[in-house]
């Protein structure tokens, strides 16, 4: 046990350095020779970018690009029984949060309190349905709210006054 608890620990430093590393990398202006690549490859439709390619000084300011009004529609809030995903990405739609509670998200076993990180939050969600949006690297990656709950900015606002850093969700 306490091997593979080594051994994850370790891996996950070591994703983690690497990604940082990848982060650096397409931060810096050299790296917008890969923003062409990467739109043949991933078939990414160029149009609906907010800018053209070559103003994009880096590969990061393109992968979170904004994107043209009126590229992706997302329903009002005020329209009954409508949410729309958050992102471009593989959904996992579970009818009830029991279904979703077997659901491993970046090695954590899920539950409403550990995403809140609040029990009383969480209970007060208890027999909501809930929907995982997994970014692929092809997808559009600026999040959008869809739904008018203040839990989400919540969670952020809170984190950032912790100091904690960005959430797993």
């Amino acid at each position: 046990m306490l091997f593979s608890l080594l051994s994850k620990q370790s891996i996950l430093k070591m994703l983690n350095k690497l990604s940082c590393r990848q982060g650096r990398k397409y931060d810096a202006p050299a790296s917008k020779k890969e923003i062409e690549p990467f739109v043949r490859y991933f078939h990414i439709n160029p149009d609906e970018a907010e800018l053209p390619l070559s103003e994009y000084p880096n590969f990061n300011a393109f992968f979170s690009r904004r994107l043209k009004p009126g590229s992706r529609v997302i329903p009002s809030q005020m329209e009954g029984g409508v949410i729309a995903s958050p992102a471009d990405s593989r959904l996992s739609v579970f009818e009830s949060v029991e279904e979703a509670q077997a659901l491993w998200i970046k090695g954590d076993q899920f539950t409403l309190s550990r995403m809140f990180d609040d029990d009383l939050l969480g209970m007060n969600y208890d027999g909501g349905s809930v929907m995982v949006c997994r970014l692929a690297p092809q997808d559009y990656h600026r999040f959008h709210f869809p739904v008018s709950d203040g839990c989400w900015m919540w969670r952020r606002e809170r984190r950032k006054r912790e100091g904690r850093g960005r959430s797993k969700m």
